[in-house]
């Protein structure tokens, strides 16, 4: 009967003819290639390249802060004490007072302007590094000047003596002041040194990874600068607080010591913290970017 199909043993189907499978084309033969190689910047930025980063951050952000003092010191500080010297002097000149009272209000207006200075202008490093040099609470008065010049020229006069405290009032430290010169340099060069490394490594980056490298970089090198100050600020305050109370060092030199570590510790751990503020800054701008 046409149409009739003859069932077969249950449980199998009819055969239907071969099956066949597709087969994966395979490419044609050829040189081997390499795999992949990960792109040579990443290769650079390893954890020990980072650390070594951080680190010459916070060396540059302390002598930067030093190099900002010694700007102030040079540009501020010394031509208004020269300021104040001449000025007793002319009081004196014009017999608006006697050698006396004019070396008594150069001195009191120096220590003043130091003061002044030291609170006002000066980074807290540098504010530090003042205060040891010369403690608030032992700035010379007139009596101590005068002692002074007596052990050293027993044969000065009074009225000579006090011309000298005057015209002493318009001088600086030596020592300072040379030191001051030297610093005055460094932190300029090392801040382009610092910007030509992060050039470097930028230029050395993808080309679709230099404008995140970019900014983990700016933001290293900020973050490094800032970390210092803040690190020096609360550093001195710490070791301030720790040289009293333990009784080793004092207030003035543990400030000092404090203001050191926490500049360095501080600017190291604000160069990490800026690289990944810079990162996360970076995906916020790509990401408005998209949006637009």
């Amino acid at each position: 009967m046409a149409g009739v199909r003859i069932p077969g043993p249950i449980g199998q189907e009819p055969a239907v003819g071969p099956v066949f499978l597709p087969v994966p084309r395979q490419a044609a033969a050829g040189p081997l290639k390499p795999p992949q190689q990960q792109p040579k910047h990443y290769q650079s930025q390893t954890v020990t390249a980072e650390v070594v980063q951080d680190m010459g951050n916070a060396v540059a952000g302390m002598v930067q802060q030093l190099s900002f003092d010694s700007f102030v010191r040079i540009y501020v500080y010394e031509p208004g004490a020269r300021a104040i010297a001449e000025q007793g002097a002319k009081f004196v000149k014009q017999g608006i007072m006697t050698t006396q009272e004019a070396a008594e209000w150069v001195n009191a207006q120096r220590n003043a302007w130091l003061i002044r200075v030291r609170d006002t202008r000066n980074t807290p490093l540098g504010r530090a590094y003042s205060e040891f040099l010369k403690p608030r609470d032992k700035l010379p008065k007139v009596p101590d000047l005068l002692e002074k010049l007596a052990r050293r020229q027993p044969s000065m006069a009074l009225e000579q003596r006090f011309e000298a405290i005057i015209k002493s009032g318009g001088s600086t430290r030596a020592s300072v002041n040379k030191l001051a010169i030297t610093l005055r340099w460094a932190g300029p060069v090392l801040l382009v040194a610092q910007v030509g490394v992060a050039a470097y490594i930028v230029a050395d980056a993808p080309p679709e990874s230099r404008w995140q490298v970019g900014a983990e970089q700016g933001g290293a090198i900020v973050g490094g600068s800032v970390g210092g100050w803040l690190g020096a600020k609360y550093g001195c305050a710490g070791g301030a607080a720790i040289g009293v109370w333990f009784e080793v060092v004092g207030a003035v030199p543990g400030c000092l010591i404090g203001g050191i570590a926490g500049a360095f510790g501080g600017g190291w751990a604000g160069s990490s913290v800026g690289r990944e503020a810079g990162y996360y800054s970076w995906k916020a701008a790509s990401s408005v970017a998209e949006w637009l």
